[in-house]
């Protein structure tokens, strides 16, 4: 995972990511190496960014974990300065597991549906919804292209749509706004 992906991926760090840690396979002295390192007058506690893939045409799971050492300056017993946090070294762990894999491990799947990495119907092929999100999709493009020609009358003049200047950017907005719910929309489905 490179750093323009882990700027986008989910942060976890306290219990999740001591859970994960340990269903990925590795052990406590492995985890407790994290929370050994102290610096002098600093608080240190790992952090991770973790990305989780669903590919299933490949049917198979992939799970990227980036774990990174931080070091908050203590100010105080329960003040921390961010502003003057250290990085201290980092370790990725990279499983991939085949839907058979993940099926025989309940902790770990239990543990992605809980936070929501994977829906219970994971394994389902559902060619209707992937076909329902183009369309979303299409629709909200074209939504918000239509919305341009609308808000401006510089663009359109009155060939297209004979209104005056207020109507016409009123149905611009309600179009701009149509095509961001679309796309919002197409993200849930």
């Amino acid at each position: 995972m490179n750093a323009l992906q882990r700027l986008f991926k989910k942060k976890i760090e306290g219990k999740e990511l001591d859970n994960l840690i340990l269903i990925l396979g590795k052990d406590k002295n492995y985890l407790r190496g994290f929370y050994e390192h102290c610096i002098d007058k600093f608080s240190s506690y790992p952090t991770g960014k973790v990305n989780v893939k669903l590919d299933k045409t490949k049917q198979r799971l992939t799970i990227d974990l980036h774990i990174r050492q931080e070091y908050h300056h203590a100010g105080s017993i329960h003040h921390f300065d961010y502003d003057k946090t250290e990085y201290g070294s980092s370790e990725k762990i990279k499983k991939h597991y085949t839907f058979e894999q993940l099926k025989q491990n309940p902790e770990l799947l239990n543990y992605l549906i809980e936070h929501k990495y994977l829906k219970k119907d994971f394994n389902k092929n559902d060619k209707s919804s992937s076909g329902l999100e183009k369309s979303v999709a299409t629709a909200s493009i074209i939504s918000l292209l239509a919305s341009l020609f609308f808000v401006s009358n510089n663009i359109t003049g009155n060939i297209i749509f004979s209104a005056n200047s207020t109507t016409s950017n009123f149905l611009g907005i309600g179009l701009f706004i149509l095509g961001l719910a679309g796309f919002l929309i197409a993200r849930i489905v």
